[in-house]
C-alpha cells in the first residue's frame, strides 16, 4: 500500500507556480489570476483527500473493502481533476489577443521592398542562415513571415522557427511564452495529482482496477 503524503510532497506539486508574476505584479489581471489559482486548488484538494484516504486506510475494514473504499475515493479525485484540464476561458480571450498583437507588431515592418528581400534571401547560399541574422530587423521579418516560406527559400519549419525568434523580442510575444510555459506547469500539476492518485488509490488513470 503507498505511504501516505507528506505536506511537503503536496508543496512541491506545481511548485514551479512561485514564479509566475504576482499578483501585485499583474494588478490582478484575470487570466493570470486564473493561472495561479490552478496549482492552489490542485494542493488544496491533495491535502484533502490525504485526509480521506488516510480515514479509509484505518477503519478497520477488510482487505477488501479497503480496497474498494480506496478505489471510490480515488475515481472521484480523478473526475475532480477532470476540470482543472484545459485552459481557463480567461487565458484563451487573451492568447487571441496576443496573437492579434504579435500580427500588428509584425506589421510594423511592412515596406515596399519586402519582395526584394524574400528574394534576396531565397539566392543566398544557405538562406535560414541569411533570414535568422536579419530577424531583428522589422523589414526583413515582415518580409520573410508575411508570406509563404518558399518564397525565401525556407523550409516551413524554418520559418516557424524564425517567427519565433522575432516574437521572442517583442512584449505581445514574450507575454504569449510566459502564458505558455504556465498553462504547462498547470497542467503538470494535474498530471502529477492523478499520478500520486492512481497509486494511492490502486486504480489505473481511467480509473479502472490496477491488479498488476
Amino acid at each position: 500500500m503507498a505511504k501516505n503524503w507528506s505536506p511537503n510532497q503536496i508543496a512541491l506539486i506545481g511548485a514551479q507556480a512561485s514564479r509566475f508574476p504576482s499578483k501585485e505584479a499583474t494588478g490582478g489581471v484575470m487570466h493570470w489570476d486564473s493561472l495561479r489559482s490552478t496549482p492552489e486548488k490542485v494542493r488544496a484538494h491533495m491535502h484533502a483527500l490525504e485526509a480521506e484516504f488516510s480515514a479509509a486506510e484505518n477503519d478497520g475494514l477488510s482487505q477488501d473493502g479497503k480496497r474498494a473504499k480506496l478505489h471510490e475515493i480515488g475515481r472521484k479525485a480523478l473526475s475532480e481533476f477532470s476540470k482543472l484540464k484545459g485552459t481557463p476561458d480567461s487565458v484563451t480571450r487573451r492568447q487571441a489577443r496576443l496573437v492579434e498583437n504579435m500580427a500588428e507588431e509584425l506589421s510594423k515592418g511592412k515596406s515596399e521592398y519586402a519582395e526584394e528581400i524574400r528574394a534576396w534571401v531565397a539566392k543566398s547560399e544557405k538562406p535560414i542562415l541569411t533570414a535568422m541574422a536579419l530577424k531583428d530587423d522589422p523589414r526583413a521579418a515582415y518580409a520573410l513571415l508575411s508570406a509563404p516560406h518558399y518564397l525565401s527559400g525556407l523550409s516551413a519549419d524554418e520559418q516557424e522557427t524564425l517567427r519565433n525568434q522575432f516574437f521572442a523580442n517583442t512584449a505581445p510575444g514574450k507575454e504569449a511564452a510566459e502564458i505558455e510555459a504556465a498553462l504547462g506547469v498547470c497542467g503538470g500539476a494535474v498530471r502529477s495529482a492523478e499520478a500520486m492518485i492512481c497509486e494511492r488509490a490502486q486504480i489505473k488513470p481511467d480509473g479502472s482496477d490496477n491488479l498488476t
